[in-house]
């Protein structure tokens, strides 16, 4: 699908050409209708005029057309592996970093049918994404998690969402799968039940969240907390 900027241009100028070709000057006449027998403006207009008319509206389709297959060849190049740090949990559970707007498509065609963004908004990285994911027929949830202070109550809204999205297949993401695969550590173990070390192995093939004090922290501060 061409993007909406471009075909709002297109359709511009092929308006503009229209109204141009129509309106510059070309000769007319006066004629009588024969069935209403009244008079009748009859504009001409030249061969060359008619050409250039042609012409315009084969480039205004070409430059349509090679816009789709430029959206087509950077979806085909972009696969949903190539997403940093890409990790299937599960067949209903996926986690990484942040998608391309081209890739959005790619997730509906996995059967995903909400994306939980652990991001705080930066409109050059995930400004659009929203939208996106919204055209494409997903749920869209944003819980913006600082990355310098992460809190419980982060988590608790992560797992009140994911809680709601229990029969749904899931992809939950920020910018590298850092603040992700914390969080859907923690839900898988205090949530789901899965053992500590398991999930923990998925975890770390990820990132040491040992890296990072807050990170640190937050995990010891969720594993003990009566809250969850």
């Amino acid at each position: 699908m061409a993007c909406p900027h471009v075909r709002t241009w297109q359709t511009s100028l092929f308006f503009v050409g229209i109204s141009c070709f129509w309106n510059c000057g070309e000769p007319s006449y006066l004629k009588v209708d024969p069935i209403f027998n009244q008079l009748v403006l009859i504009r001409t207009m030249p061969r060359i005029r008619f050409a250039a008319l042609l012409l315009l509206l084969s480039l205004v389709t070409t430059a349509t057309w090679a816009q789709e297959e430029q959206t087509m060849e950077a979806i085909e190049a972009a696969p949903l592996d190539s997403i940093r740090n890409w990790m299937p949990i599960s067949d209903v559970l996926f986690t990484g970093g942040q998608v391309a707007n081209e890739q959005v498509p790619l997730l509906a065609e996995k059967g995903v049918q909400t994306v939980i963004n652990l991001a705080t908004a930066r409109q050059e990285v995930n400004g659009q994404e929203g939208f996106h994911v919204a055209s494409a027929g997903m749920t869209y949830v944003n819980i913006p998690v600082s990355w310098q202070n992460p809190t419980l109550d982060d988590i608790d809204q992560f797992f009140r969402v994911m809680k709601a999205n229990e029969d749904r297949t899931v992809y939950v993401h920020c910018v590298a799968n850092y603040r992700g695969s914390v969080f859907t550590f923690l839900y898988r173990v205090l949530v789901e039940g899965v053992p500590e070390e398991e999930a923990r192995q998925d975890l770390e093939s990820i990132w040491n969240p040992a890296e990072s004090d807050a990170w640190t922290e937050l995990i010891n501060k969720a594993l003990k907390s009566p809250r969850f």
